[in-house]
């Protein structure tokens, strides 16, 4: 569906950006958005008496109901989260100043001195994912972006990031229904990056195997943004 899509509407099923981003093609079809009562029980049921039994009690309850999402149009998204060197050049080229380089934290001054994307908790290099932003700060990077490359950039919505993230699938994760596998991949990226003070930290881009779409670190590795508003009753 994906290479067919691309060969339809003459589009490359990858491309590099101007500032090295790479681009996949995710094609236009329709998806179930959130989990099924059946895969909260099961999840439920699997993690007692584990760390993950209170995120599964809580996290599938407001992926419910599950629905039916279209998405009419094909877009690109990045391959992999935005690293360290992209979005430098981003701030050299515009003089730009995270929130938390300019001290605030949700828009409000904050009460003591934050980490940037500049001086993370962790050691750093340009292939990592960038960190210490908020959704002001990304979306002023797609700004810049859209207004360099003459496209729209915007950060995916929270149905198009779950559409590029399943991939085709209808499991609890991309590559399993299983949270056994799960947590090995947890623990493949917290065994990758253990530090010298034995934290996980952040790995490199794309180091793992992608999904069917040839999106990597979709599960692992950092917490991604999407546009949406929270709610916990925003589904029902």
């Amino acid at each position: 569906s994906q290479e067919r899509w691309a060969k339809h509407v003459d589009k490359p099923l990858v491309r590099t950006n101007s500032i090295g981003m790479r681009l996949t093609f995710i094609p236009p079809g329709e998806f179930m958005m959130g989990s099924t009562e059946e895969q909260m029980r099961e999840d439920v049921e699997s993690t007692k008496g584990t760390k993950w039994y209170v995120g599964a009690a809580s996290g599938r309850s407001i992926e419910l109901p599950s629905h039916c999402v279209r998405i009419t149009k094909p877009f690109y998204m990045g391959s992999t989260e935005v690293t360290v060197g992209q979005f430098r050049q981003f701030a050299e080229a515009s003089g730009y100043k995270t929130h938390a380089e300019r001290g605030l934290l949700y828009g409000q001054p904050a009460k003591r001195k934050t980490r940037t994307w500049r001086a993370t908790f962790y050691k750093q290099a340009d292939d990592h994912p960038v960190l210490q932003l908020c959704l002001r700060d990304c979306d002023e990077f797609c700004k810049w972006l859209s207004k360099k490359e003459g496209r729209e950039y915007h950060v995916p919505t929270e149905a198009q990031w779950e559409y590029a993230c399943r991939a085709g699938t209808n499991t609890l994760w991309y590559f399993a229904d299983d949270n056994d596998e799960y947590e090995k991949v947890v623990n493949e990226y917290a065994w990758m990056s253990w530090d010298r003070k034995q934290t996980p930290s952040p790995v490199p881009v794309g180091q793992r195997k992608p999904n069917a779409f040839g999106l990597y670190d979709m599960h692992g590795n950092v917490w991604e943004y999407v546009a949406d508003w929270y709610h916990e009753f925003y589904y029902k």
